[in-house]
């Protein structure tokens, strides 16, 4: 190449580093007009067209990059990376694996390799390509940190954390490894040692989102609220706000739920997060084409297919197991893919016992997950994972299923485009607010949440004294998970405390950080800390029982009670909301209205406070809720699952005949009280 030619080249890189394309790419273009073939010119002009949203012609071009240089490793580790931002795993996966054949320790292509195996669930595997790279070229800080992270994924703590430090001593981003200890230190339940780390991490680089993020998280999870930045609102403050808002951290979605209630912030989080790691290619998001169509026009029965990890004895097989048990086999077919743990219980055997299949998928990488469902020939996947833990959008991801809906796991969008429906109510998503749902909104008529009306109670504990509970004296309680707690409802909580002489509050047992936090909370408001009882885990049916020896439930924001707002309700637990601004912080607010006590829903804090205390000083009134709770169980709507599964059932036909007709997902509301439609093939449906 002539020197003229190769400052060109030169100059082009340079403006490409700077991030002005438009130069870069004039300058390449002058570079192979003088020489067509020359593969550092295709190679970057590939990349430039790729970065300037042209991936199809930067793939070609650097293609014959490597036809005119094929042991060029790093061409075919960029080439993995633009396959990869198209969702062409395989591809991808075959680039990365030639040039590290090439150049057995290139970081450029074992570091996205090992991420794309990560996000497919093959961490082992992504871990074995990681300590080949390392041992080809040692001390690579940026592979050392991968690989802590593949130990934590394998639930390898201790490792990860030794692996953390190994990265530190090779010249790892402290703020990078010392977050990754922190992470391994909380899955650990060494929660005040995580959050030690964290801060160091944030003295090395106070705006480092990750740590931001992890903080933030580990404080909610403890009930350290000492440096609450922003008791008004959430618990995100400025500094990690901004870095949710400009991109430059991608939080998990379902922990941002219990931290911040701003649902246009939760959607920009979902959709960057499976952006990050669940993308879609663009063709699997488009119509399906109308053979597809017209080959499943004439089905007698939809196979349904339902992806958990929850089908046993956990609140989502609470819930659901009635409603396997009352769906119209004769239009569906229901297939269970469990990714999750068998148990052996009782909840897992009825919904074995109630299902068409069941199949295990937990030891299935993604892709071949996906394959099996779509070989199934499920027509309706339904994912009751969203981004709760354990979820595997991944599987969505690969359109297995030609209609896809998100319900009742996750309390919000997902941000997927290949995710079509959210089943919601009237309350949860208000009228207005669908621009917060990636997915079209279809609103039930009573509450999204079904309920199992075959839910046992123990008859026992008979007294208070057998649960640690003062024999006199009012009880406050919530049992929803301690992270869900926040300053504003605790000081309204203290507030209450404090009003009511001889109360006491009952939570469930969480973390010794946690309980500490809260009792010395209490301690500093002048309460004494002993009016702070905490509850052990129990099974399902001695749990509720025990909700008859409190007197009023308390629920929380933004993240609220939800199967523990229909625990307690079904218990005969009166519970007091307050509604929130987004889908978590209004639950209990849809279960109140269908239950038919609307009374017992506030909105706002001061409100809500002030019911508290009416109904705690009104012990008649408090009798009369927990009758009209008592007499009502048996006929509520909330309760009435086989009223609920028709509804639900017109939702899923009514969206597949939208689907047959070529439509686009398009929300829509399920009429109530909806006559059982008898016995109809699922073609003819006429919504």
């Amino acid at each position: 190449m002539a020197e003229h030619t190769r400052e060109l080249l030169r100059a082009g890189a340079a403006r490409h580093r700077a991030g002005d394309f438009g130069a870069a790419r004039l300058l390449y273009a002058q570079v192979l007009g003088r020489a067509p073939r020359d593969p550092d010119a295709l190679h970057l002009m590939g990349l430039v067209l790729h970065q300037e949203g042209d991936s199809r012609q930067g793939r070609a071009l650097i293609a014959r990059a490597i036809a005119q240089r094929p042991d060029a490793a790093l061409f075919h580790a960029n080439l993995g990376r633009l396959l990869r931002a198209t969702s062409d795993t395989e591809g991808a996966t075959e680039s990365w694996g030639a040039a590290l054949r090439l150049a057995p320790g290139l970081a450029d292509a074992a570091l996205p390799l090992a991420r794309l195996l990560r996000d497919q669930g093959r961490s082992a595997e992504a871990r074995a390509r990681l300590t080949a790279a390392i041992e080809a070229r040692p001390g690579q800080a940026v592979l050392l940190l991968e690989r802590a992270a593949c130990d934590q994924d394998l639930g390898r703590q201790d490792e990860a954390i030794d692996g953390y430090r190994t990265a530190l001593e090779a010249g790892a981003v402290r703020a990078e490894a010392l977050n990754g200890i922190a992470t391994s230190l909380f899955l650990q339940d060494r929660g005040a040692e995580a959050l030690a780390r964290c801060e160091e991490a944030l003295a090395e680089a106070p705006d480092h989102g990750p740590s931001l993020w992890m903080r933030a998280v580990l404080r909610g999870a403890l009930c350290d609220w000492r440096a609450e930045p922003s008791p008004d609102r959430d618990l995100l403050g400025p500094a990690l706000r901004t870095a949710i808002e400009s991109g430059r951290l991608i939080p998990q979605p379902f922990a941002l739920a219990s931290l911040s209630d701003d649902s246009a912030l939760l959607r920009r989080a979902a959709e960057s997060w499976i952006a990050a790691h669940a993308p879609a290619a663009p063709e699997l998001v488009a119509p399906a084409d109308p053979a597809e169509r017209a080959a499943r026009r004439g089905k007698r029965r939809l196979k349904l297919g339902y992806l958990s990890s929850e089908m046993r004895a956990h609140a989502m097989g609470w819930l659901m197991a009635g409603l396997y048990e009352a769906q119209d086999r004769e239009r569906f077919e229901l297939v269970v893919y469990n990714h999750g743990r068998g148990d052996g219980s009782e909840t897992e055997a009825r919904i074995k016992a109630a299902v068409d299949d069941w199949v295990e998928i937990a030891a299935l990488p993604h892709d071949r997950a996906a394959r099996r469902i779509r070989d199934d020939g499920v027509d309706i996947l339904i994912d009751l994972k969203g981004h709760t833990v354990g979820a595997r959008p991944q599987i969505l991801a690969a359109r297995p299923a030609p209609l896809q809906l998100t319900w009742l796991g996750y309390p919000g969008t997902t941000g997927a485009p290949y995710v079509d429906y959210l089943l919601a109510d009237r309350q949860v998503v208000p009228h207005g607010e669908e621009r917060h749902y990636s997915e079209a909104v279809v609103r039930l008529p009573d509450c999204y949440q079904v309920t199992d009306p075959a839910r046992e109670i123990a008859a026992e504990p008979a007294e208070r004294a057998a649960v640690g509970l003062p024999s006199e004296g009012f009880v406050f309680c919530c049992f929803n998970a301690l992270h869900k707690i926040a300053p504003p409802v605790f000081a309204r909580w203290l507030a209450l405390l404090r009003a009511v002489e001889g109360s006491h509050l009952w939570l469930l047992d969480g973390p010794a950080e946690a309980r500490g936090n809260l009792r010395r909370g209490l301690a500093e408001a002048g309460l004494d800390p002993r009016r702070l009882v905490f509850a052990p885990r129990l099974d399902q049916a001695r749990h509720l029982a025990r909700h008859r020896l409190a007197d009023l439930f308390l629920d929380t924001l933004p993240y609220g009670a939800h199967t523990t707002a229909s625990d307690a309700l079904w218990a005969g637990l009166p519970l007091v909301t307050c509604r929130g601004r987004s889908f978590a912080g209004r639950v209990a607010a849809s279960l109140l209205e269908a239950f038919g006590l609307p009374e017992l829903i506030t909105t706002g804090l001061d409100d809500y406070q002030a019911l508290a205390l009416a109904l705690a000083r009104d012990p008649a009134r408090l009798a009369a809720l927990r009758r009209a709770i008592a007499e009502r169980r048996g006929s509520a709507a909330l309760f009435d699952c086989r009223r609920f599964t028709r509804h639900y059932e017109e939702a899923l036909l009514t969206c597949w005949q939208r689907w047959l007709e070529g439509a686009p997902p398009t929300g829509f509301a399920v009429a109530p009280q909806a006559p059982c439609p008898g016995r109809r093939d699922a073609s003819s449906l006429a919504p």
